[in-house]
């Protein structure tokens, strides 16, 4: 729980988690659009379960 204002160093561990999925994604069997698709679902999917908590 958090007390006060919420600052962006709330936010670091999904920031650190969407980049460490990317750094996996780099250039494996997925072309560009494949690729920006993943990304946004999965940009999109992270946030909104850490903050179901």
């Amino acid at each position: 729980m958090v007390h006060g204002r919420v600052t962006s160093a709330h936010f670091d561990y999904i920031i650190d988690k969407v980049l460490q999925r990317l750094a996996s994604w780099g250039g494996k069997l997925l072309n560009r659009a494949g690729r920006v698709t993943l990304v946004n679902s999965v940009v999109a999917i992270i946030p909104s379960y850490s903050m179901q908590f």
